[in-house]
């Protein structure tokens, strides 16, 4: 090689470290950017009411940015919960809360059932024992690894938590996995294949002495839905001609047993143990991002039929038990304003119960029912 091939060598590689330099600048700070997107909480309160949230209006409300759970003024004799409206399956939920007295908890991957009960994991928290133990409610109760750890284990977990200040609680979901963080430690770590793997997220006001507690910063990280049209191949198999695209996430439907849709031509969903909800698309992009609550006065709706704009028939448990509902909207704000139970029914809500209401050939309405249901009306 002679002296000036060398150089111009030389010169080559010093261009092709300064261009892979260039290129580390211009594409990393990118390349985070997209991290931090893909990582983004999305709040859960909006720090103003209880928009996305169903609970005893007795026992919650928002005071300066802060949900506040009290049973200083009413005697509960079981635990109450206020609920989100979604549901979800794996995500990463932060929480700050402080335990001014008492018993509480924060629920997630939980069942909703009547009278803001609910069933499913808890995030424990305790002025005397239990603060960062993972619990489920209604279910197995404690944990079997909380069985297998010794007093000074539960000890140092309890140890972690401000009794007296604000708690900051990061519970992670992933599949079987389930992780809590009080206060940036590592309280619980397992693998539970028995566990439930969606449900919706709940703070819990306690029975026995009065108690209070607050909740504030509640976001979560949460798989989202994609851009309009993304393929669903891998699921479904389409005929020629058709395609098959998702318009609503799992996190926002939850467990979905009636679909219907209301005069506007909006998907109107009925969930198990669940109220009415409305979808909406706020960009119409053809994307449901929101769900608007109908009614919570019914739950598990098995059969829904519009007979108008805003005047709802359900085959569902309500307010005087299982039966045939009509939910009336006068106002037109989306929200029924009356709950009239038209028929009851000799037998529960569920696969052989009350199921579909259809107009017939003759304009009769005709109400089915399975063969462990039919309804209590004189014939």
């Amino acid at each position: 090689m002679k002296p000036n091939d060398k150089s111009s060598r030389l010169s080559q590689i010093f261009l092709w470290i300064i261009a892979r330099i260039f290129l580390i600048l211009v594409f990393v700070p990118s390349q985070l950017q997209i991290s931090r997107a893909e990582k983004a909480f999305t709040p859960l309160f909006n720090g103003r009411d209880l928009t996305g949230w169903i609970g005893d209006p007795r026992l919650w409300k928002v005071e300066d940015g802060v949900i506040v759970g009290s049973t200083a003024k009413l005697q509960i004799q079981q635990n109450s919960f206020l609920s989100t409206t979604r549901s979800f399956t794996d995500f990463v939920l932060r929480v700050s809360v402080k335990l001014v007295q008492g018993n509480s908890g924060i629920q997630f991957r939980s069942e909703q059932h009547p009278d803001y009960v609910l069933e499913g994991y808890q995030a424990d928290i305790d002025d005397k024992k239990f603060f960062g133990m993972l619990y489920e409610e209604g279910k197995r109760g404690l944990m079997g690894y909380w069985g297998e750890m010794t007093t000074q284990q539960q000890l140092a977990i309890f140890s972690r938590a401000d009794l007296s200040g604000w708690n900051q609680y990061e519970i992670i979901c992933d599949g079987d996995r389930i992780r809590l963080k009080l206060n940036g430690h590592i309280v619980c770590d397992i693998v539970d294949p028995k566990g439930a793997r969606a449900g919706v997220i709940g703070l819990q006001l306690h029975t026995g002495d009065p108690m209070k507690v607050l909740f504030k910063d509640i976001e979560i990280q949460a798989p989202r839905i994609g851009a309009k049209g993304k393929s669903t191949k891998q699921r479904f198999q389409a005929a020629n001609g058709f395609q098959v695209e998702q318009v609503a996430s799992d996190e926002l439907l939850g467990s979905v047993v009636n679909l219907s849709f209301d005069h506007l031509g909006r998907p109107v969903i009925a969930r198990e143990h669940g109220g009415i909800h409305i979808l909406l698309d706020g960009n119409n992009d053809g994307i449901f991002e929101q769900v608007k609550d109908f009614s919570t006065q019914v739950q598990t709706a098995h059969g829904m039929h519009y007979l108008g704009s805003g005047d709802l028939l359900v085959n569902a448990n309500g307010p005087k038990g299982p039966g045939l509902y009509r939910l009336i909207d006068d106002n037109g704000d989306d929200q029924a304003d009356s709950t009239t139970l038209i028929a009851p029914s000799q037998g529960r809500i569920g696969e052989h119960g009350p199921h579909a209401i259809l107009t017939g050939l003759d304009g009769s309405l005709y109400v089915l029912y399975g063969n462990h249901a039919y309804p209590d009306v004189p014939v």
